[in-house]
């Protein structure tokens, strides 16, 4: 428009001054200028094919990819305990987290009640109860007691085996002697141990479901092999030990007497510190 303006004032009232148009179109045959809106050139009759100008579209806006958004469901509420769990002494307080009777941890209690209430509600036909339930695996202190328990039992059944086959001939105070005069008689021996073996397993297990009775049981069999090892370990360093098929069997009697001692004294700290959750007695 501009252009055309300057070449109409320049070309009117100074005709050398007249700027050339540079978008002239001339024929492609003949060669003679065509103005812009010629479809036909006037010379020749030749037909002119012009690029067809683009006709402008409005380009719809293009909505960036939104994620689907997840409906956020307020947090689950931990059931509330009327009763606890494992004394069934009734609760005044929803926020306790420890039973004031018994010392039973019941945060752990809540936190397992949640998944099973969010699963009963999907299921029509009941749940199915598992047999064991172990809760003490959320108490702190109570898999490792149950861990020193099921240790020294596995060693008792160990000793109870080799006292089967003529492999340890252990002293037993008030058993009567064994062969060649070394230990106790093997099948009185292995009967202890075996007793032994099956208590401490049975009260490991006891422990786990937070059960009172066998933490009394865990810490009577502590207690009572604690002098039973020092009186083997005495045994086997003042007695005799004359020659048998199998050995003088006096690292025998000093080996149970040392695994003895040092477990159970472990197992005697372990209950004291976990005392609370069967006793009641202190908080932690």
């Amino acid at each position: 428009m501009v252009e055309e303006t300057i070449n109409f004032l320049t070309s009117e009232h100074q005709p050398h001054l007249a700027l050339p148009t540079t978008n002239k179109v001339f024929c492609p045959r003949c060669g003679a200028p065509l103005s812009p809106n010629d479809t036909i050139c006037p010379m020749c009759g030749m037909k002119i094919s012009r690029p067809q100008q683009p006709v402008g579209t409005l380009q719809q806006p293009v909505n960036p990819p939104t994620t689907p958004q997840m409906s956020q469901q307020p947090p689950q509420q931990p059931p509330q305990l009327l009763t606890c769990p494992n004394c069934g002494h009734s609760l005044d307080d929803p926020t306790l987290k420890y039973c004031p009777i018994c010392g039973f941890n019941l945060e752990a209690a809540r936190r397992q009640l949640m998944p099973a209430m969010a699963k009963r509600s999907f299921e029509y036909y009941g749940r199915k109860q598992k047999f064991f339930s172990f809760e003490g695996y959320n108490i702190e202190g109570v898999p490792f007691l149950a861990g020193l328990l099921i240790l020294l039992g596995v060693w008792n059944f160990f000793a109870w085996i080799m006292s089967l086959t003529g492999g340890l001939a252990i002293w037993i105070p008030g058993f009567p002697a064994g062969p060649y005069g070394v230990g106790s008689e093997p099948t009185s021996v292995a009967i202890f141990y075996l007793v032994m073996a099956s208590l401490l397993i049975f009260s490991a297990l006891g422990l786990l479901m937070v059960k009172t009775p066998a933490f009394y049981a865990s810490l009577l069999v502590a207690i009572i092999l604690v002098p039973l090892s020092i009186f083997q370990i005495i045994y086997a360093t003042t007695g005799s030990f004359p020659s048998t098929p199998s050995g003088t069997h006096q690292m025998d009697n000093i080996l149970m007497g040392l695994v003895g001692i040092f477990t159970s004294f472990g197992i005697i700290l372990q209950s004291l510190r976990t005392q609370r959750y069967f006793l009641g007695a202190g908080r932690p």
